[in-house]
């Protein structure tokens, strides 16, 4: 599974690669294009709930190509964004950063922070103007 947030203040997302506690494994490792498909750049760490996970900053807007090395085996996410054959014969993943969830937390936070400023501006305008 993905997890996608915008990254507040710049033109990042917040990618978060998760795969279930049942697998077993000693090594999970995420390559992609993003680190050169460099199979030790990025390593998944399993965590108390025993949900392997990793996470990246990436480019908004881009799609991305990855795969899991999972102790020397490739993997493909069939949970991803999509896939694309690549020239093993075998699929890569896609993870498209300009996928993203309007309920992630800097969204949702930032609009929660709009209304609470929209609400509080409205009755100072309202005391002004019976004044």
């Amino acid at each position: 599974m993905i997890h996608k947030t915008v990254v507040s203040g710049c033109n990042m997302v917040r990618v978060t690669f998760e795969l279930p506690s049942c697998i077993w494994a000693d090594r999970i490792f995420v390559t992609g294009d993003f680190n050169e498909w460099t199979r030790s750049a990025t390593p998944m760490r399993q965590g108390r709930d025993g949900v392997w996970r990793a996470t990246v900053e990436l480019a908004s807007g881009q799609r991305f190509q990855f795969r899991y090395l999972i102790d020397g085996q490739w993997q493909t996410d069939w949970h991803a964004d999509g896939s694309v054959v690549n020239s093993y014969g075998s699929e890569n993943s896609l993870v498209d950063t300009s996928i993203v969830s309007l309920r992630s937390p800097d969204v949702m936070q930032g609009a929660l922070v709009h209304e609470a400023q929209a609400q509080a501006v409205v009755p100072q305008r309202l005391v002004l103007q019976a004044a």
